[in-house]
């Protein structure tokens, strides 16, 4: 069984169990199939389209960055995706799907067939996709010789037709040298300090005198 830290169902059955209605009509959406009436009947429409190899062939629909979500949530012994971490080493978060301008209308992308509440993975899941998701890369930190005059900063907005707009666009980088400065302040307070061997040594004589 993976690592977690709360108290959340840990097999599909259980994880579509604890999903409402509304959010099971929207996955069934993505099969292509129309959504049953009954919950239940909701559910097992989505374990059906999750059962055997037609689990390797949904991941591999997801895009790069989805099935790396997927990949470092399986190969990190923990249920739970970490997002922070996740957005840390490849620069943005996965595609979870869209929502609309007020945010109520949402509709989730495929990726949301593998996380559930809390974004858990549940653990049979987990199971099945660990024989064939490969690793993640590994975290790399990457540097330059000289720094780029811009910086280009990922954006996602609304535009004047009331529709998302995403992109990049370029940021001035000013560079401020500090180093030279950082140097003197620390002379500087060093020079108004007694060194602790000579303070000891003042208060050795006090000592002795006394």
């Amino acid at each position: 069984m993976s690592y977690r830290d709360y108290e959340d169902p840990q097999t599909l059955a259980q994880a579509l169990d604890s999903t409402n209605s509304d959010d099971l009509r929207k996955l069934v959406a993505l099969t292509g199939q129309k959504a049953p009436n009954r919950k239940g009947d909701m559910a097992a429409v989505i374990v059906q389209h999750l059962a055997g190899d037609r689990l390797r062939t949904v991941w591999e629909s997801l895009d790069e960055l989805q099935r790396a979500a997927v990949a470092e949530t399986v190969h990190s012994g923990s249920a739970q995706f970490e997002a922070a971490r996740f957005r840390a080493k490849y620069g943005r978060d996965p595609n979870w799907g869209s929502k609309s301008q007020s945010g109520y209308d949402y509709k989730p992308s495929a990726l949301c067939f593998f996380f559930y509440r809390n974004s858990a993975m549940p653990d049979d899941l987990m199971a099945r996709l660990q024989k064939f998701v490969p690793e993640p890369r590994q975290a790399a930190i990457a540097t330059l010789d000289q720094l780029p005059p811009v910086f280009p900063r990922p954006f996602s907005r609304w535009n004047e037709e009331r529709t998302r707009e995403e992109g990049t666009e370029d940021v001035p980088i000013a560079v401020h040298e500090t180093e030279g400065a950082a140097h003197r302040s620390l002379g500087s307070a060093l020079g108004h300090r007694t060194p602790p061997t000579q303070e000891r040594r003042y208060r050795a004589r006090r000592t002795e005198a006394g």
